[in-house]
Protein backbone atom coordinates (compact mmCIF):
# COMPACT_ATOMS: atom_id res chain seq x y z
CA UNK A 1 0.00 0.00 0.00
CA UNK A 2 1.24 3.69 -1.13
CA UNK A 3 1.38 6.09 1.61
CA UNK A 4 -0.59 9.32 0.75
CA UNK A 5 0.85 12.92 1.84
CA UNK A 6 -1.51 15.72 1.67
CA UNK A 7 -0.37 19.41 2.17
CA UNK A 8 -2.87 22.68 3.09
CA UNK A 9 -2.21 25.82 0.78
CA UNK A 10 -1.67 28.37 3.39
CA UNK A 11 -2.54 30.90 1.11
CA UNK A 12 -5.87 29.60 -0.43
CA UNK A 13 -7.06 28.99 3.41
CA UNK A 14 -6.06 32.50 4.55
CA UNK A 15 -8.24 33.97 1.30
CA UNK A 16 -10.91 32.00 2.56
CA UNK A 17 -10.71 32.39 5.74
CA UNK A 18 -10.25 36.60 5.26
CA UNK A 19 -13.76 36.05 2.75
CA UNK A 20 -16.01 34.20 5.16
CA UNK A 21 -14.96 36.82 8.01
CA UNK A 22 -16.05 40.03 5.58
CA UNK A 23 -19.20 37.56 4.77
CA UNK A 24 -20.30 37.41 8.59
CA UNK A 25 -19.95 40.78 9.50
CA UNK A 26 -22.23 41.47 6.48
CA UNK A 27 -24.68 39.17 8.22
CA UNK A 28 -24.05 40.39 11.41
CA UNK A 29 -24.70 44.09 10.60
CA UNK A 30 -28.03 44.58 10.90
CA UNK A 31 -28.48 42.70 14.38
CA UNK A 32 -25.47 45.36 15.73
CA UNK A 33 -25.48 48.69 14.02
CA UNK A 34 -22.54 49.63 15.44
CA UNK A 35 -20.43 47.23 12.94
CA UNK A 36 -22.14 49.63 9.63
CA UNK A 37 -18.43 51.13 9.48
CA UNK A 38 -16.96 47.92 9.04
CA UNK A 39 -20.03 47.31 6.07
CA UNK A 40 -17.31 48.00 3.29
CA UNK A 41 -14.32 46.75 4.35
CA UNK A 42 -16.12 43.38 5.20
CA UNK A 43 -17.75 43.64 1.40
CA UNK A 44 -14.40 44.14 0.26
CA UNK A 45 -13.20 40.98 2.05
CA UNK A 46 -15.99 39.27 0.92
CA UNK A 47 -15.98 39.48 -2.91
CA UNK A 48 -11.91 39.56 -2.82
CA UNK A 49 -12.18 36.08 -1.79
CA UNK A 50 -14.87 35.47 -3.94
CA UNK A 51 -13.19 36.83 -7.25
CA UNK A 52 -9.93 34.95 -6.27
CA UNK A 53 -11.89 31.68 -6.02
CA UNK A 54 -14.02 32.03 -9.02
CA UNK A 55 -10.72 33.15 -11.09
CA UNK A 56 -9.38 29.87 -10.70
CA UNK A 57 -12.00 28.10 -11.11
CA UNK A 58 -12.33 29.37 -14.59
CA UNK A 59 -9.14 28.20 -15.69
CA UNK A 60 -10.54 24.43 -14.93
CA UNK A 61 -13.70 22.64 -16.20
CA UNK A 62 -15.65 20.36 -14.29
CA UNK A 63 -15.02 17.79 -16.41
CA UNK A 64 -11.26 18.25 -15.99
CA UNK A 65 -11.93 17.80 -12.67
CA UNK A 66 -13.41 14.87 -13.15
CA UNK A 67 -10.74 13.49 -15.36
CA UNK A 68 -8.24 14.53 -12.75
CA UNK A 69 -10.14 12.48 -10.19
CA UNK A 70 -10.65 9.35 -12.33
CA UNK A 71 -6.94 9.36 -13.28
CA UNK A 72 -6.01 10.01 -9.50
CA UNK A 73 -8.48 6.68 -9.15
CA UNK A 74 -6.83 4.54 -11.74
CA UNK A 75 -3.68 5.21 -10.71
CA UNK A 76 -4.19 3.94 -6.70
Amino acid sequence: MTAVAYSLNRVTVGILFLGACGAILLLLWPLFPSLLGLAPLAALMAFTAWFLVAARLRTSSPQDYLDDLAADLDHH
